[in-house]
């Protein structure tokens, strides 16, 4: 997985490119099959459901939140539509069975109806989900950042400067296009960069500091 780090932006890792483009395009090349929605959660589930069959079950999940806790969250999830937590309820129900040990209430609850239930399906809820694209707006983020930093370009423009000078975030859109085939306009990537720049404020530091960057904070 791309980290957003300091030390990725050593120059070792940069080495043999000279067009910000061409690294752009090979980095989205690398990185294709995670810009598919749902990728990265997708690949977390699959972990998760790995660790179960295993036989790896913790009492404690995602920092100090007791196994109760986090079979709650996934059947309420599961009831909700969420065909990963439904997935994921029943594999960690299926593990505690095989070890003899006791299922949480709200779990053994949800299995049990399912049981008597046998033809029920999980209810699909439509429409897709922001959490799906946070990998690909990561790695756009990263390659924004990495070009403004490296190639000293500044990482956004505005509608006076288009025409006049490439941003990172116009070579980031020409890359997308090129590598992945994937249609952003540059305004939208302007706005995944700055959203990134608001979780992460560090991120400016490591880039080009002029005022196209300061006027695009709104867009």
């Amino acid at each position: 997985m791309v980290e957003i780090t300091t030390a990725r932006y050593r120059k070792g890792e940069l080495e043999g490119y000279t067009d910000p483009l061409l690294w752009a395009i090979d980095t989205f090349r690398r990185n294709s099959h995670q810009f598919k929605p749902g990728a990265e959660y997708a690949a977390r589930v699959a972990y998760v459901v790995k660790t179960f069959r295993l036989g790896i079950v913790s009492d404690h999940y995602d920092e100090g939140v007791s196994l109760d806790e986090w079979a709650t969250k996934r059947v309420n999830r599961a009831r909700q539509g969420n065909t990963a937590a439904w997935q994921l309820s029943f594999e960690l129900a299926a593990t505690l069975l095989q070890q003899g040990r006791k299922l949480p209430d709200v779990l053994r609850d949800f299995i049990v109806e399912h049981l008597r239930n046998p033809d029920k399906r999980v209810p699909q809820r439509p429409g897709r989900k922001r959490k799906h694209l946070w990998y690909r707006d990561h790695v756009i983020s990263f390659a924004v950042t990495t070009i403004s930093h490296h190639w000293e370009l500044p990482a956004t423009r505005n509608e006076a400067t288009k025409g006049k000078h490439d941003s990172a975030a116009s070579i980031v859109q020409k890359a997308l296009q090129k590598s992945v085939g994937l249609y952003l306009t540059e305004r939208a990537i302007n706005k995944i960069w700055m959203k990134e720049v608001a979780e992460h404020p560090g991120l400016k530091v490591l880039t080009k500091q002029n005022k196209t960057v300061r006027k695009n904070s709104n867009v």
